[in-house]
């Protein structure tokens, strides 16, 4: 019953990457009224090609800084159950298009390997963690849209179990994508093949513990 919250997730930041990837297409002018400006220079490396070593100093603050940016934007996304939906429909809005320019952008010159290659190793975890996190506000908000018999608070508190389980399981693994994020996603010396494995490994892994999540959950509620 929670999948369904976290593939709505899934879908809308699918859909709202594929339109901004169509609307550069049409209009290059549509990247400069949509990318925020702390955005520019980070499209613009990933424009090079290039990655470079990250020394240690570097690396460890990286992981401290997406700690908590990311999980600041995971909370903000759960929190949208708060908001019928819409602040979490807004945010996702935001990561797919950013991610739909961003493709558009690197594909164009040539890097989209190299993007993928670097954001695919943490970004499985992460942005997992965002759908998740989301997964869990959206099953707030339709508590809250659609009660049933019940009362909204009562419905409220009896999804608050399922979305506090889902909001805290996206924060988690938020805070395991940061140090792969940190440590090897953006290292030049890591060979783009190993990249690649792990971020087919970790995908498998995690498709793996939600299925046996999901098969532990079906069956406590046969017995």
């Amino acid at each position: 019953r929670r999948y369904a919250f976290i593939l709505f997730a899934v879908g809308a930041t699918a859909l709202f990457g594929a339109a901004a990837w169509f609307l550069t297409a049409a209009d290059p002018r549509f990247v400069d009224a949509v990318v925020p400006p702390d955005f520019r220079d980070s499209l613009e490396h990933w424009k090079t090609g290039q990655f470079e070593d990250t020394p240690i100093e570097g690396s460890i603050a990286g992981t401290a800084f997406y700690i908590a940016n990311n999980t600041l934007a995971t909370i903000l996304v759960a929190a949208g159950g708060m908001t019928f939906g819409l602040s979490a429909l807004y945010a996702l809005f935001q990561n797919g298009v950013i991610l739909g320019v961003f493709l558009h952008e690197v594909q164009g010159v040539g890097a989209l390997e190299h993007f993928v290659t670097g954001v695919l190793p943490h970004g499985v975890t992460e942005l997992g963690g965002i759908f998740v996190g989301a997964g869990g506000g959206f099953i707030l908000a339709w508590a809250m849209i659609n009660p049933g018999r019940k009362s909204v608070g009562a419905s409220v508190r009896e999804a608050g179990r399922d979305a506090a389980l889902l909001i805290a399981m996206g924060i988690g693994m938020i805070w395991i994508a940061a140090p792969i994020e940190a440590w090897f996603s953006f290292q030049a010396s890591v060979p783009s093949v190993a990249k690649h494995a792990f971020a087919i490994l970790t995908f498998i892994l995690w498709m793996a513990f939600f299925s046996l999540a999901g098969r532990g959950e079906a069956d406590a509620s046969q017995q």
